[in-house]
């Protein structure tokens, strides 16, 4: 089946040291910190969110709940995004220590 999907390929012969270079690449991972950059966040706002909900939901009044509940889960949001960070600087030092010594 790969003949058939590489047999008009102009790069038939290199292709095989395309994806050697590609997997030996010497570049950061990236998949950490766009989860804390990204995902983290936006988890910890709906968690955070729910939780605070439930926690108003004895105020009398309505708006004032929801927005006790929303302040809570944005503060919450903040830090966790600044935990998220500063875990990020700490272990890409230590990865770049390890790179530079080999």
């Amino acid at each position: 089946m790969q003949q058939k999907q590489c047999s008009g390929c102009q790069n038939l012969n290199s292709c095989e040291r395309i994806y050697q270079r590609l997997g030996h690449s010497h570049a950061a991972p990236v998949l950490a910190p766009v989860l804390v950059a990204f995902v983290l966040p936006l988890v910890t706002f709906v968690l955070a969110l729910a939780a605070s909900q439930k926690v108003c939901a004895g105020l009398s009044s309505e708006n004032l709940s929801l927005l006790l509940s929303f302040l809570m889960a944005l503060g919450a949001t903040v830090a966790s995004a600044a935990a998220g960070a500063w875990w990020l600087r700490l272990t890409c030092n230590e990865q770049q220590e390890v790179r530079e010594n080999g």
